[in-house]
């Protein structure tokens, strides 16, 4: 069996999804399989996808599927020890696996490990920086900065994770069709590590028309449902770490309200004005309980 299972969910990515899939088999590390999901794509991505031979593993979704949710089936015939997501518009430096599997095998409790990433847009043409430029990456007191920060610095087509801590927190919630990255990552981290590599391995394709940018209120409550259960798992709480998620909260609430302004989305601001101050007023309660 292959140490590694390369995981590729695709919907209607014909225009990336050669360079992608190219990216995977100039890898220096071999030991791998690809696992190819096709979400009902309608673009020529299958044919693409089956250019490739039997090195990579075709499969096709009876109906399409949130990608939280499709990802899940795909993983379900991965027979790899470990798992690499790569999104279909994204690119691997050819050392990415290489590296990321040296770092996963040099410490025992590693459930994930993360890189920086080049930012590219949509004609590839690289941005100034990189991803860790303006988002710090850690690894110390994960669980609690991931739910407590702003900023996320695990990007998903970096990413390299165990397959058996993937099931046994369930995977993917596939009611979340927007932050299920978000929610599997605190899932992992309530009791594992993790760790990462501080130079890029990959190419982030960045959309400025993305979906949970044209989606601001299920970004906004999916969000806040994910951070209520993280609050919940935790056992406690200082005065400290209370201000914090409370100022991360309103940040959500209020961010996307102004989000909703500046885009002239005017009918999606009345659902949060009414569904999301009372949630938080909740959550704020519970944090000032919960804080020692």
């Amino acid at each position: 069996m292959p140490l590694v299972s390369v995981i590729i969910n695709c919907y209607n990515g014909a225009v990336y999804l050669r360079e992608a899939l190219d990216s995977v088999y100039i890898q220096t590390f071999k030991d791998y399989e690809i696992i190819f999901w096709d979400n009902m794509s309608i673009d020529g991505s299958a044919d693409i996808a089956r250019s490739y031979g039997e090195s990579l593993k075709y499969f096709k979704g009876e109906q399409f599927l949130p990608l939280g949710a499709a990802r899940n089936l795909a993983i379900e015939r991965a027979t790899g020890k470990y798992i690499a997501l790569l999104d279909c518009d994204d690119v691997w430096l050819p050392d990415k696996l290489e590296k990321q599997v040296a770092l996963m095998q040099s410490a025992t409790d590693l459930a994930l490990v993360y890189s920086d990433v080049y930012l590219i847009d949509k004609k590839g043409r690289a941005k100034k920086g990189t991803y860790f430029d303006t988002v710090s990456p850690y690894s110390d007191n994960i669980f609690f900065r991931l739910l407590a920060d702003t900023n996320n610095p695990i990007t998903c087509s970096t990413i390299l994770f165990d397959k058996a801590v993937f099931d046994d927190v369930g995977g993917f919630n596939p009611d979340f069709s927007i932050v299920e990255e978000y929610d599997l990552f605190l899932k992992m981290f309530y009791r594992h590590s993790a760790s990462y590599v501080d130079f890029p391995l990959a190419k982030l394709r960045q959309y400025s028309d993305s979906y949970s940018r044209t989606n601001v209120v299920k970004t906004s409550i999916e969000k806040i449902t994910v951070m209520e259960r993280g609050i919940d798992m935790l056992d406690t709480l200082t005065f400290n770490q209370s201000k914090r998620l409370k100022k991360k909260l309103r940040r959500v609430l209020l961010g996307r309200i102004w989000a909703s302004f500046e885009e002239k989305q005017f009918t999606r601001v009345l659902p949060l004005i009414f569904k999301l101050p009372r949630k938080y007023m909740q959550l704020s309660s519970k944090l000032n309980k919960a804080a020692c």
